[in-house]
């Protein structure tokens, strides 16, 4: 038992001695100093935009559409002007290019005649596949709804493709 307690108060002892070599270099954790703290004085910069960052813009500001992509499609096979109460739906078929066509408008052209309207029959298509694919899958449909405003004095209706035109009359 007194070897027991020699062998604590030792050990005690040695422990209470290592207080005074917390402060030394003998301690691993004061090797590299503590750290300090410096003001940086910020240097005018020329204003980067980092186009990871979008710019500020508020609640109700509305997101710039990016610009179409669309081309001509094949050939417009189908066009029907269908009365509706209050106007009527402009109903296009067409065939594209290649297959994966998507996002079809119809965009009006400005003519002078005040009694036809005309449309060029739009696309996004996959530029590399010329004809892939039957006539039957690639075929697409598109709508448009005019008012009665729109359709006012209008005679003929005319939509657009890359190799023909259609046209409708009243």
């Amino acid at each position: 038992m007194r070897k027991t307690v020699l062998a604590s108060l030792v050990l005690a002892m040695g422990l209470s001695g290592c207080s005074g070599v917390r402060d030394s270099g003998l301690n691993p954790f004061n090797w590299f100093g503590g750290s300090t703290s410096r003001k940086v004085v910020a240097e005018p910069q020329e204003t980067e935009v980092n186009p990871l960052i979008p710019k500020r813009r508020s609640l109700l500001e509305k997101r710039p559409d990016p610009p179409y992509a669309g081309t001509l499609v094949q050939d417009v096979t189908e066009v029907h002007a269908r009365r509706t109460p209050g106007g009527a739906v402009l109903e296009v078929t067409g065939v594209l290019r290649s297959l994966g066509g998507h996002d079809l408008r119809l965009v009006e052209q400005d003519d002078n005649d005040p009694t036809t309207l005309t449309y060029e029959f739009l696309a996004v298509q996959n530029p590399a596949g010329q004809g892939v694919g039957t006539p039957h899958v690639r075929t697409v449909t598109a709508a448009l709804a005019l008012t009665d405003q729109e359709l006012d004095g209008v005679r003929v209706i005319t939509v657009i493709s890359e190799t023909n035109r259609r046209t409708v009359r009243r």
